[in-house]
């Protein structure tokens, strides 16, 4: 892994001995072609670039990516691109849009995972973090390790502060946190010291947590919240996946009434690569990777 935490001796291993696979991503990759390091050198010699969850790789930012690609292949040559999402509705569209080519689909029909039961829950008399919080508790007492996902650090800290008060012990993983602090809260979790999560949307992606029973979540499009539950049941057993409506929310009250309109709503995924503002800085960072004709 060579990122932004990657200390500084583990980057001169890498650096002196080169893997096979290399895990990074596009800010690395857009900083190091402007400038003659080894890194670059790596980097200069790749066949193959994977892009996962690449439903990520919208708007703005994807069109960010769509340039860095092009950069990296003017010095690279010629490589494979391979995107990976669970959670896309058009995913040939899309992926021609990102790389700039002609893109094949090759889809799985059906995951290696237990059964997911799913309950959307209304808060009728109550606020939704305390409907959250009892729901967390009810399901770690019947020895559920359960994950509760929060929009922001503030709805985190608050859901984690109500479910203290109900006697549940949990913790917060959020960015802002030092590395070694999430870390070790992720491996506590993962060895069931802790039975309850709340988490921003920084255990949304690619982090390992384990075995894990049970997913909460305050409303979310349904794209992100199958990212959400996709946590759950990958040891193969049934699982639990909950999304927690509010009382004070016109779109909750909608999927009351019409629950089933709610899995309809997969957003396309969609990227400008003609966003001049991004083109412009990206054509001088293009300047500097190598001179332009």
């Amino acid at each position: 892994i060579f990122d932004g935490d990657t200390p500084s001796y583990k980057r001169k291993e890498i650096l002196s001995n080169p893997p096979d696979i290399l895990i990074t991503n596009p800010d690395m990759i857009h900083v190091h072609l402007m400038k003659r390091n080894p890194f670059k050198k790596i980097i200069s010699g790749v066949r193959f670039v994977v892009l996962d969850e690449i439903h990520q790789y919208k708007g703005a930012f994807g069109s960010n990516v769509y340039f860095i690609l092009r950069r990296l292949e003017r010095i690279a040559g010629n490589f494979q691109i391979i995107g990976a999402s669970a959670t896309i509705a058009n995913p040939k569209e899309f992926g021609e849009q990102l790389f700039g080519r002609s893109v094949t689909v090759v889809e799985c029909e059906r995951g290696r995972r237990g059964r997911i039961h799913f309950l959307m829950l209304y808060p009728q008399t109550i606020s939704a973090n305390l409907m959250i919080g009892r729901v967390a508790k009810l399901l770690t007492q019947h020895g559920y390790k359960v994950l509760i996902f929060a929009n922001s650090h503030k709805t985190a800290e608050l859901i984690n502060l109500i479910l203290r008060r109900l006697s549940v012990i949990s913790y917060v993983h959020r960015a802002g946190l030092p590395e070694r602090m999430r870390h070790r809260i992720e491996d506590a979790f993962k060895r069931g010291e802790i039975k309850a999560l709340v988490a921003t949307p920084t255990l949304e992606l690619g982090v390992d947590i384990g075995d894990l029973d049970a997913v909460v979540s305050v409303i979310i499009g349904i794209t992100r919240l199958i990212q959400r539950i996709g946590r759950a049941g990958r040891r193969g057993q049934e699982s639990v996946a909950i999304l927690a409506l509010r009382n004070d929310d016109p779109i909750s009250t909608y999927y009351l009434e019409k629950p089933e309109d709610y899995f309809k709503n997969i957003d396309p995924a969609f990227v400008d690569p003609s966003n001049e503002v991004i083109a412009y800085h990206q054509i001088l960072a293009a300047s500097i990777d190598s001179p332009l004709k």
